[in-house]
């Protein structure tokens, strides 16, 4: 599944191939928290971020840390290592 990566470093997206839960875990640095959702997506961020001091993210207004935009399905992704 391809996800989109909104980190607080790059002022562009990244399309990045995720294959488990895990992987989306990874990208947003803990915990996964879903910020948003629509039909179509879901905005997820790390649940810890604002404990943890992690930086504004630019693209999303209110949200700190590395933010991840996952297509419709990305629940159904297997838990990983």
């Amino acid at each position: 599944m391809i996800v989109s990566l909104y980190t607080t470093k790059n002022p562009n997206p990244q399309s990045v191939e995720v294959e488990t839960f895990t992987d989306i875990q990874k990208l947003v640095g803990g915990y996964i928290q879903v910020a948003t959702q629509s039909a179509q997506s879901t905005v997820l961020c790390n649940e810890d971020g604002i404990p943890m001091g992690l930086p504004r993210n630019a693209h999303f207004t209110g949200l700190v840390g590395d933010v991840v935009v996952a297509p419709k399905g990305w629940q159904d992704l297997p838990y990983g290592d």
